[in-house]
């Protein structure tokens, strides 16, 4: 009991935001925790873009009609550039009213009025293929695509990458015990608790939405992948001998 005690003073003073150490009763030994991160940065493997087609006339289903007839090309052109079915999924069909501006010089009574229609057809590409994603937004755009939405790039497996962080946080708070521990005069005993509170895959940032024009004349756009970042943090209780 008494060696306990004298070790109080040492232990508190190394006591940081991620570590402490909780002293309990008689019969129950004294306790370090720590707590654990790590970061793992690996290649992307897949990437995924999306890209609308937007159509406007004065009626609704002759406006619907020409989309979708535009829509066709741009499936088309991403097929022949060998772009499966499987890689592409329609994430949004919209048809909407395009409604007359109020004049500076309105009557009272003045209400707007519909003055034509707005179609619109998104479409969401993916692809293994990063070296190639700039080439197909050029083909995207080519086809008819007048927005294209932010590329985002992933790893399709980050199975491999989540063991090697958690394994690095681990390694890390079972080092950051040691030496606290050891620090203070005491040796860590047994692992008490050893918990793991988060794993997660962290994209590079996302290129953002961009506005092209169809009739630009580009074999491709620059496009960097950069590196996915997974990480994870352990919280660890050991007992101090």
């Amino acid at each position: 009991m008494s060696r306990t005690l004298a070790l109080i003073p040492a232990l508190l003073l190394l006591t940081t935001a991620c570590s402490e150490v909780q002293i309990s009763g008689p019969s129950q030994p004294a306790t370090l925790s720590v707590y654990g991160q790590a970061e793992v940065r690996a290649a992307p493997d897949r990437a995924r873009f999306t890209a609308a087609v937007v159509s406007e006339g004065e009626e609704a289903e002759a406006t619907l009609a020409a989309n979708a007839e535009q829509s066709e090309r741009l499936l088309a052109a991403l097929a022949a550039a060998g772009v499966t079915t499987e890689s592409l999924r329609t994430t949004g069909v919209r048809l909407q009213p395009l409604w007359s501006s109020r004049p500076r010089d309105a009557d009272a009574d003045w209400r707007p009025r519909i003055t034509g229609y707005q179609a619109r057809n998104q479409l969401e590409v993916a692809t293994a293929d990063l070296a190639g994603v700039g080439t197909l937004l050029a083909i995207a755009v080519r086809a008819g695509a007048t927005d294209i939405q932010g590329v985002h790039f992933s790893l399709e497996e980050d199975g491999s990458a989540r063991a090697d962080a958690i394994r690095m946080a681990t390694e890390r708070a079972l080092s950051e015990a040691r030496t606290l521990a050891e620090a203070a005069g005491a040796g860590p005993g047994r692992i008490l608790e050893l918990r793991l509170d988060g794993a997660s895959s962290q994209p590079p940032p996302m290129l953002r939405s961009a506005m092209m024009d169809a009739r630009a004349e580009f074999a491709s756009v620059p496009v960097e992948p950069g590196e996915v970042t997974v990480s994870a943090s352990v919280s660890l209780t050991l007992a101090i001998d």
